[in-house]
């Protein structure tokens, strides 16, 4: 074989891997598999950002509403406390916020039992705080206390651990930052 043929085999190679590697990652963003860190928000939730028209936009209207909104989508459930007016809290337990009305002020998302892998999430495991909890068989929880996410999953065996919960509330620099003062 002569030496451009080796070349011609060799990039037809390289184009078959790249389409495939291609191939591989639209795969994976369609899914929502690796799209985003979670210290980004979950399906690009954020914090004292997204707003109620933006999360409907994106889930529909809330199936839902006392006081909390709940958003039912295939493979999870999705709980939102969205702000009041700036500075009125819902009951003596709430902080209350700065900002307007309607701004995700904390949530919480439970994923369908055995769908999403620990290991798909994108996130950096140092960060966080490991607990076996002795109460539920199974369950692990991992805390973030700097930026408040707290991650629980199930672990069967030896097998791969799946997300069971993800949860996000405000930290001490967005209460600092948000929080109305007394």
């Amino acid at each position: 074989m002569g030496r451009n043929n080796r070349i011609v085999i060799e990039w037809r190679i390289i184009l078959k891997m790249r389409l495939i590697a291609l191939f591989i990652c639209i795969v994976s963003v369609a899914t929502g598999v690796c799209a985003q860190n979670i210290k980004d928000g979950w399906k690009g939730i954020k914090l004292f950002e997204t707003n109620r028209k933006a999360v409907e936009k994106q889930f529909g209207a809330a199936a839902e509403e006392d006081p909390i909104a709940f958003y039912y989508a295939k493979g999870f459930l999705i709980r939102i406390e969205y702000s009041r007016e700036p500075c009125a809290a819902l009951d003596a337990f709430t902080t209350m916020f700065t900002v307007p009305k309607d701004t995700v002020i904390e949530y919480w998302v439970a994923f369908e039992s055995e769908k999403t892998k620990l290991s798909d999430i994108t996130w950096n495991r140092d960060l966080y705080e490991r607990v076996v909890d002795t109460h539920q068989l199974w369950f692990i929880h991992y805390y973030d206390k700097k930026d408040n996410i707290s991650l629980t999953t199930i672990k069967y065996r030896e097998e791969d651990e799946f997300m069971r919960e993800l949860w996000y509330a405000p930290s001490s620099q967005m209460k600092e930052r948000f929080g109305c003062k007394k």
